[in-house]
């Protein structure tokens, strides 16, 4: 009695995934997704810390002690 040649094997057939797993985003898109997550209040304390880091706000070589 002859029985038929039976193979297991590990191999899993390929499949191109990655154009479906991922979304398909232009640079706009993230830059847009990033400026949007930082809170606007967040945006004003960093932009006045970077002033008054640089001096333009006042100078502190004026002040007197």
């Amino acid at each position: 009695m002859d029985y038929p040649l039976i193979v297991f094997t590990s191999k899993q057939p390929k499949r191109n995934k990655m154009s479906s797993w991922f979304a398909s985003v232009s640079e706009e898109e993230i830059i847009s997704m990033n400026e949007e997550a930082v809170p606007k209040n967040t945006k004003m304390a960093t932009k006045f810390g970077v002033t008054v880091f640089n001096g333009k706000l006042f100078n502190l070589s004026n002040l007197v002690f």
